[in-house]
């Protein structure tokens, strides 16, 4: 992006334009007619000084706090390249030859190629049963740009139909930036665990890819990233915990070879749909007197 502080002189036919000398630079083309691309100035003269990228024009603004910059953003550059711009100004009389001071700037590369084998490998429930970890595993995305570091968004799903349209996806909370937990690797295949998770509910999961570009290599909108992964879900039951046995005593109609068994069903865990019994013969009993 191009930019620089402007006078508001009122001529409003000025244009800019990102002019290139035919031995070292060329012209910025348009990239729907295929001309040299022009930035009328109404359209890109009109945003207040941004005080972070210019800090030396502070004081200058506190004389005239109305100053505006100029904004033409250059699109279909290559990732991964160092660029060199310089901007002409222009009127109804022609433009001037020599143009600005030359600026450099470079493209960031962040990954395009996500994850498309992303699986779980297990669950695994706490000590108490009262929640889950999940384990994620997934193959490391070959491309250009290389990925080196995921993070995992979830969403809880609503029944009755779980619907994943429309799902507000959170990250999974850690210590990296913006609160992520991010894996750094270049291993393949890579596993990933996601804790405390509640038992009884059904999970959409996803996963970013990301490297060591931009503010922290992922792509900035993690609702709408182009590259995130095929979304698994996972339903966080599993075997039912153990039941307890209160009664154990002969029955009838048959004293002599039934025994009736008594228990309580287990209230964690899965819920349990069907039981089997063993037993073994440990040998006879006192005989009678």
């Amino acid at each position: 992006m191009a930019g620089g502080l402007l006078a508001q002189t009122g001529r409003v036919e000025t244009i800019i334009y990102a002019e290139v000398q035919k031995t070292v630079l060329r012209d910025y083309l348009d990239l729907e007619t295929g001309k040299m691309k022009i930035f009328e100035r109404v359209d890109v003269c009109r945003f207040p000084v941004d005080r972070i990228r210019h800090p030396y024009a502070i004081l200058a603004l506190e004389l005239n706090p109305t100053a505006i910059e100029c904004r033409a953003t250059v699109y279909g550059l290559d990732p991964a390249k160092i660029y060199v711009f310089r901007v002409h100004t222009g009127n109804s009389f022609g433009f001037e030859p020599t143009g600005s001071n030359l600026m450099f700037g470079s493209t960031i590369s962040l990954p395009t190629v996500g994850v498309r084998d992303l699986s779980v490998a297990s669950t695994q429930s706490n000590e108490n049963r009262s929640n889950y970890k999940v384990t994620l595993t997934w193959s490391k995305p070959v491309g250009w740009p290389v990925v080196s570091k995921y993070y995992a968004s979830i969403v809880e799903l609503s029944p009755s139909n779980y619907n994943l349209s429309g799902a507000v996806w959170k990250t999974v909370a850690g210590t990296a930036y913006l609160g992520r937990k991010v894996l750094e690797s270049s291993l393949t295949p890579l596993t990933y665990q996601i804790p405390n998770l509640k038992k009884g509910s059904r999970y959409g999961i996803r996963v970013h890819v990301g490297n060591n570009d931009g503010v922290d290599g992922f792509y900035p909108d993690m609702q709408l990233d182009p590259i995130a992964s095929n979304t698994i879900t996972v339903l966080l039951e599993d075997r039912p915990a153990r039941p307890r046995v209160g009664v154990c005593k002969s029955s009838l109609p048959d004293r002599n070879s039934m025994i009736s068994l008594t228990f309580a069903e287990p209230d964690v865990g899965g819920v349990p749909t069907s039981y089997f019994a063993e037993y073994q013969d440990c040998g006879s009993g006192p005989k009678p007197v």
